[in-house]
């Protein structure tokens, strides 16, 4: 797949592109994380001023994108989906992080249905976020859904 058309959404945390190779999707439960990252700070308006405020209003625009009817008990039930370049997720979370896809495991059609196939079964997993993420990836993923 041409690396200028793939993956063709931007960066969810810094709204740049993201090459085949400087990137990811990261899976995990991101809302116990930034209540983890906000206790670190007196209150949210400095976590909002600290070099955490890209990642935590990337994060937050994608659980209200992915969540459309944001429920506290859904968010903890289901991981939210972020396509992201490695650089932009925290290192403590990127590397205490449950799930992440590289981009090498959904870069072709057949890739992509393969691993949305492998993804079914996984009680962890927001079928409404996946298929954001699939279609984020590529119009050539239109195909590839998991019911809802």
């Amino acid at each position: 797949m041409d690396e200028e058309h793939f993956p063709k959404s931007l960066c969810h945390i810094c709204s740049k592109p993201v090459g085949l190779n400087d990137g990811a999707i990261y899976c995990g439960d991101y809302a116990t994380y930034i209540v983890k990252l906000s206790r670190r700070f007196n209150n949210q308006e400095e976590l909002l001023r600290s070099d955490y405020a890209e990642f935590v209003r990337g994060v937050t625009g994608q659980y209200f994108k992915q969540f459309p009817e944001l429920q506290p008990n859904s968010i903890k039930k289901l991981f939210l989906n972020v396509l992201a370049h490695d650089i932009c997720i925290p290192d403590e979370f990127r590397n205490t992080c449950p799930h992440h896809t590289v981009f090498d495991k959904v870069g072709t059609y057949e890739n992509a249905e393969r691993w949305t196939a492998h993804l079914r079964g996984k009680n962890w997993l927001n079928p409404e976020g996946w298929n954001i993420i699939l279609d984020d990836l590529s119009d050539k993923f239109k195909g590839i859904h998991i019911p809802v």
